[in-house]
């Protein structure tokens, strides 16, 4: 049996790699314009560490769980999360097209009016 020749540039099958230089985007930084340049720094280096993406799965996970929990009663189910890190990952630019606001009623944690939270669904995201 003859052997086919190989073609210039043609791989071997399980001997020759292709490595491809291709660096990911870059995780994007959420800091206003007019923030101060401390929390830019801050904000490029949660976005860097996967910090932001990492609670943002422990918070998907708990509204699947239990619908209808305020920022703070979300907090308290996630050991390592403080309640304004819960808030700022629930109300930025990604977290707008995920989470949704439901009915307003007493928090279990502080007893004030607080509104409650819900995964969004297709009918509820937001145009952009």
């Amino acid at each position: 049996m003859a052997r086919r020749r190989q073609q210039p540039g043609q791989l071997k099958l399980f001997q020759d790699t292709v490595r491809v230089d291709v660096e990911p985007p870059a995780p994007r930084a959420v800091a206003r314009r007019t923030d101060p340049v401390q929390s830019h720094a801050a904000a490029r280096r949660v976005s860097r560490s996967g910090v932001a993406m990492g609670l943002m799965s422990q918070i998907i996970a708990v509204l699947s769980r239990c619908p209808g929990l305020t920022y703070r009663e979300i907090a308290a189910e996630i050991p390592t999360a403080e309640a304004a890190e819960v808030m700022r990952r629930m109300t930025d630019k990604t977290g707008k097209k995920i989470f949704a606001k439901g009915a307003a009623r007493k928090c279990r944690i502080n007893g004030n009016e607080m509104a409650t939270w819900k995964l969004q669904t297709a009918t509820e995201a937001p145009d952009a």
